[in-house]
């Protein structure tokens, strides 16, 4: 991706980030980006209008956002995440 890309991924994802009424849900999102690219969750984390959170709760609730939503009955009996 060029770094215009990158800037405008970012730029478009605040964007509609920033209509969210609710911290907790941005903070979700985040975490689950921050996953995909640190970077990528910063450039939308330092694009948004109202900032009721840190950079370091994204990155403490990031930890285990790949376990969320996960039912242990659909999971195969050999997966330990």
């Amino acid at each position: 991706m060029s770094p215009q890309a990158r800037e405008n991924t970012c730029h478009n994802t605040a964007k509609y980030l920033n209509f969210v009424q609710f911290p907790e849900i941005q903070t979700d999102y985040l975490a689950q980006i921050y996953n995909i690219s640190p970077d990528y969750a910063q450039g939308v984390f330092d694009r948004l209008r109202e900032q009721k959170f840190t950079m370091e709760e994204i990155k403490a609730k990031a930890e285990d956002a790949h376990t969320w939503y996960r039912e242990k009955k659909f999971l195969s009996s050999d997966d330990s995440n």
